[in-house]
């Protein structure tokens, strides 16, 4: 199952995610407890689930670009945000690296990839959104979002729409609230766990 998260990027440092009052961690805190949230089970990692989080620019000129998670390969992600928002400043450094090469090495299962709009566009062609909203969690929609989950079939894609992202798929949406989207993310993974699991 693959996860695909759409946000906009802005630059994040070291001392950004050892600052606990850091407008830049405060900016990215939805982001940082949704991919543990994709990945971890209490002791152990979901080897078959994938995140891609297209970072999207301020200034649509510039490219966008994509952090790619395979948990199959992945090594030094903890329940802790520190340990996520390493790894993205990880990438950001490298991220100039993308001017002379398509794909870069991050850390084990963790790559940056340079995108082209007609990639971004492809990636568009969503069919199951979870939005990101401010106030209001709807889970009574996100029960019903639930049921139309295809998750028997094991290449269902979902994608995770941040807020103020200015790209974003169209598709069977089911609006959450800004602290409930890892929590959205972990009941989709146990129902997908128990389906599973039931054979």
């Amino acid at each position: 199952m693959k996860f695909v998260l759409w946000f906009p990027w802005q630059p994040l440092t070291r001392a950004d995610i050892r600052d606990p009052h850091s407008e830049q961690l405060l900016y990215y805190h939805s982001l940082l407890r949704v991919i543990p949230s994709i990945f971890l089970l209490s002791n152990s990692m979901r080897k078959e689930r994938i995140a891609e989080i297209v970072f999207l620019a301020e200034n649509p000129s510039e490219n966008a670009f994509l952090l790619r998670f395979e948990g199959r390969n992945l090594r030094y992600l903890s329940p802790d945000w520190l340990s996520t928002g390493a790894i993205l400043v990880k990438a950001f450094k490298r991220g100039e690296k993308l001017k002379e090469k398509p794909e870069v090495f991050v850390n084990p299962g963790v790559r940056l990839e340079r995108l082209q709009s007609e990639q971004i566009r492809e990636l568009t062609k969503a069919e199951y959104v979870l939005n990101q909203v401010r106030e209001k969690p709807v889970f009574s929609t996100f029960e019903e979002f639930l049921n139309i989950l295809p998750l028997k079939t094991d290449g269902i894609r979902i994608d995770v729409v941040f807020k103020e992202a200015p790209i974003r798929p169209t598709a069977k949406v089911s609006e959450c609230k800004i602290d409930s989207l890892d929590q959205a993310i972990t009941i989709i993974n146990f129902r997908k766990d128990e389906i599973s699991n039931a054979g």
